[in-house]
């Protein structure tokens, strides 16, 4: 005969077990929506990083988020992206100091932001849900990324005012590929 106590342990177990079942079928999920992302990247885009345990830019940006986290993936395009500044001596220059690129989340198909992030107002502009589906979700948003760090910094010391107009971060029609969040959503549900 089976203790109380005994029970509770199995029900323990089997619960362990399961949750961490359950966790390794997301993360393959994730893991083959990457890959039929990654084979379906138009010429010239490129994968420069990849990030694991990670949560979409400003999601849970006002708690400490301990739920589940799936990957980032940065890709970069062909095209580059100019910097406007202002000199010290009020000249206005245009410098290429960047490249397009898109910022996207692959995560587990239960995993949310906070119920309560309207509360939190000083949070960033929060990527776009591309696509929710059985298996995962996939959050992206257009951006740019530095050539150099170096010649980044070395333009701070020089510049009063600094701008970045053509980024497709503040212009979503400036990313070579324009039609990105189909593309990803087409390759992904493969």
């Amino acid at each position: 005969m089976i203790t109380y106590r005994l029970q509770i342990i199995l029900l323990i177990v089997l619960a362990t077990v399961s949750s961490i079942t359950a966790a390794q079928t997301d993360r393959v999920a994730v893991d083959q929506a990457i890959y039929g992302f990654e084979k379906a990247l138009p010429q010239g885009w490129t994968v420069i990083d990849r990030q694991l345990d990670a949560v979409p830019y400003g999601h849970h940006f006002c708690n400490d988020y301990r739920g589940q986290k799936g990957t980032k993936i940065i890709v970069i395009g062909p095209e580059p992206v100019q910097v406007v500044w202002t000199s010290l001596s009020g000249e206005t220059v245009s410098t290429t100091l960047a490249k397009e690129s898109l910022e996207l989340w692959f995560m587990p198909p239960n995993y949310r932001d906070s119920q309560t992030a309207w509360l939190c107002l000083h949070r960033p502009i929060q990527p776009v849900v591309i696509l929710e589906d059985p298996s995962v979700v996939v959050f992206g948003r257009p951006s740019h990324q530095l050539n150099s760090k170096t010649a980044w910094l070395e333009l701070l010391t020089k510049a009063q005012a600094i701008s970045w107009p053509e980024s497709p971060a503040n212009d979503r029609s400036k990313i070579s590929w324009s039609n990105w969040e189909q593309d990803i959503r087409l390759a992904v549900q493969k």
